[in-house]
């Protein structure tokens, strides 16, 4: 399950390049998204809808990530 989350994470990371760090409250709402200086075309706004859909894809096919999701930090890797 773990792999599954780490996986659907990084892929999130490659296809938002301007992502840097999310964060997740236990109710796991986005605490906080942080993004680099230029976004490219995605405003900040969007960035968090893209955000969440891609967790809300991901519970739709492991409904059990969102146990390890809960109040998490996730961040880039350079």
């Amino acid at each position: 399950m773990e792999s599954n989350v780490t996986r659907h994470v990084r892929e999130l990371f490659d296809r938002l390049p301007g992502l840097e760090r999310f964060r997740l409250r236990s109710d796991l709402a986005l605490a906080e998204v942080s993004i680099a200086g230029t976004v490219g075309r995605i405003p900040s706004g969007r960035m968090h809808v893209i955000v969440m859909q891609a967790l809300v894809e991901l519970a739709e096919c492991d409904s059990e990530a969102f146990v390890l999701m809960r109040g998490r930090t996730f961040a880039r890797r350079h």
